[in-house]
């Protein structure tokens, strides 16, 4: 199987199996049977290639059917830039393994911008860090913590490279190992700014889509997987900033988080009865 076929497999299912969360919280609440019945392009072929909604579903019952639009909020740059982070940690990780005096955390915080390291310079970054892990962690005490950012820094050229935010906290004195983990900033409890231009075009974009369906009741679903989240409430605040004529073909919008679906009702909308 090619590396493209593989990726759209994934997201296929990934899709699917969100869709069905909300399907599921819908029936539960509604007390319907609606089921999916397929992706938009394979249940109507003259669709294909052309602008369109991702999901067919139809509800058991009546037969009426239902357009479903799935977007994830996360920011694909961002998601690349903490998986080659991780990778460079991970490394340092599996190499001080035993080295340290104690259990620690290393904490980093996932730029916006790319690291452009070439590999050799990859090799430099995370020898430098072993190294000033190394280092810090001779003289913690549990509890305390150290910033590495400024020590990198020096250690390379910052005409070239600026490190990311790196802080190393002592965890305990039993043990030998270093536990890190990645953070990025989430969006806030109020979408502003850039964020909610962003929000704005994706949702006139599926808007779009969802038009397409003509009759059809339509759901959009928002998931919130990855760096660049926001909570239902935020989500209800941006909505009742929008233009009606942004979102006027959806009927229904659901927030997704793991396993939790949260209905986000819409200002120009009748559907507002849903808890």
């Amino acid at each position: 199987m090619s590396s493209g076929k593989y990726r759209e497999d994934r997201k296929r299912e990934w899709e699917k199996a969100h869709v069905q969360r909300v399907l599921d919280y819908y029936n539960e609440h509604h007390g319907t049977n609606i089921v999916i019945v397929g992706k938009a392009e394979q249940v109507y072929p003259e669709l294909a290639g052309q602008r369109r909604w991702d999901w067919v579903c139809r509800d058991g019952n009546t037969g009426a059917e239902i357009a479903v639009e799935i977007t994830n909020l996360a920011d694909e740059l961002i998601e690349q830039i903490d998986r080659e982070l991780w990778r460079i940690l991970v490394q340092v990780r599996d190499e001080v393994f035993g080295r340290l005096p104690g259990v620690f955390i290393l904490f980093a915080d996932v730029p916006e911008k790319p690291l452009l390291l070439t590999q050799g310079r990859k090799r430099l970054f995370k020898e430098t860090l072993k190294d000033c892990v190394c280092e810090a962690s001779s003289k913690l005490k549990t509890k305390q913590e150290e910033d590495l950012t400024s020590q990198i820094n020096k250690r390379m050229s910052p005409q070239v490279f600026k490190a990311p935010k790196l802080g190393l906290k002592k965890f305990d004195d039993e043990g030998s190992r270093l536990v890190v983990i990645s953070s990025h900033a989430f969006w806030g409890s109020r979408l502003e700014g850039t964020d909610f231009d962003d929000f704005r075009s994706l949702v006139r974009q599926k808007n779009s889509q969802l038009g397409r369906a003509e009759e059809r009741k339509a759901f959009l679903i928002i998931a919130e997987e990855g760096y660049r989240m926001a909570g239902a409430n935020a989500i209800v605040d941006a909505f009742k900033r929008l233009a009606p004529s942004d979102y006027c073909h959806i009927d229904r919008v659901y927030r997704v988080e793991g396993s939790t679906v949260e209905h986000i009702p819409l200002p120009q909308n009748s559907f507002t009865d849903e808890k």
